[in-house]
């Protein structure tokens, strides 16, 4: 199920409401928590059913829209934190690859340097 929560004025005051959209019709009553994924993050969203007010059909969907209160949204980016850490974590571990290759090098440059100067000085003997 797929939803969207948002406000609407009517007359002078704010009512929240709640939009569904799934396969049938849902019939949501008194405290719910809904759950929806976005990408590496997870939305959670807690609030009270007050009454449902209209429904809508297509051949694909079905649609509900209800009054709800006491709203409580949650974005859970855990997921996201985990996946960014792991990267840097990789980054670090290739930098750290890279300064051994680097070391490597330059300690093979050096022998390199030393058997040329070792040549140098048989030569002269």
């Amino acid at each position: 199920m797929e939803y969207v929560i948002g406000a609407v004025q009517k007359g002078k005051s704010c009512r929240i409401i709640l939009k569904t959209k799934d396969v049938v019709h849902t019939n949501l009553d008194g405290r719910v928590t809904l759950e929806q994924k976005f990408g590496n993050t997870t939305v959670r969203d807690t609030f009270t059913v007050l009454k449902k007010y209209q429904v809508a059909d297509t051949p694909e969907y079905a649609y509900d829209w209800y009054y709800i209160c006491d709203h409580y949204h949650f974005e859970d980016r855990s997921e996201e934190v985990r996946v960014a850490a792991e990267q840097q974590i990789t980054d670090l571990e290739i930098e750290t690859i890279e300064q051994d290759l680097a070391i490597t090098d330059n300690e093979i440059a050096i022998m390199e340097l030393q058997e040329q100067i070792e040549e140098l000085t048989n030569k002269e003997d």
